[in-house]
């Protein structure tokens, strides 16, 4: 899994680069780099972990608020020392709200999430043939708005209609 952990305290920082060992993990320590990766490298995580208070930097509700903007889908999860920004979190739709200190058991509760949402939207797709089958590609669910069997060579089966499998 591809992670971004956005977070100014070191401390902190090394805490849950530990925890989230065996994942591709990115450490940014103010929010206006993490922005522009995202922004003009197009740098593009499974999950960005967040910390609230950031020093230098805007918060990480405000830049969850400018992620949004550029990755509508992008799973995020705020870090904070306070509980005071609940309902902020809510509002962009965060998949999690940990406070510090950060304990390992909540960051596999979270991981284990993530990772089991990622599954279910990799496995949002078809695999369509043409003619003799040896032409096969996939495509995503929400990329399809019609679909129609021309050669229909028998009844429809869970996962499979014609031509068309689910994958």
């Amino acid at each position: 899994m591809k992670i971004a952990v956005c977070e100014d305290c070191m401390e902190d920082t090394l805490l849950l680069k530990h925890f989230l060992g065996g994942h591709n993990v990115s450490i940014y320590s103010d929010t206006y780099s993490l922005l522009d990766d995202i922004d003009n490298n197009k740098v593009q995580f499974d999950l960005y972990l967040l910390d609230i208070f950031m020093e230098e930097s805007m918060s990480g509700i405000e830049l969850a608020g400018e992620l949004r903007k550029i990755q509508e889908e992008a799973v995020i999860c705020f870090v904070s020392s306070s509980n005071d920004f609940y309902r902020e979190a809510y509002d962009l739709y965060a998949v999690q709200y940990l406070l510090k200190p950060v304990r390992e058991a909540d960051v596999r509760k979270l991981l284990d999430k993530v990772s089991k949402s990622l599954m279910r939207k990799e496995n949002q797709s078809f695999l369509f043939s043409r003619g003799d089958r040896q032409d096969v590609f996939r495509t995503e669910r929400s990329d399809i708005s019609a679909a129609e069997n021309i050669r229909f060579r028998s009844p429809p089966r869970t996962g499979q209609c014609g031509n068309i499998r689910e994958g």
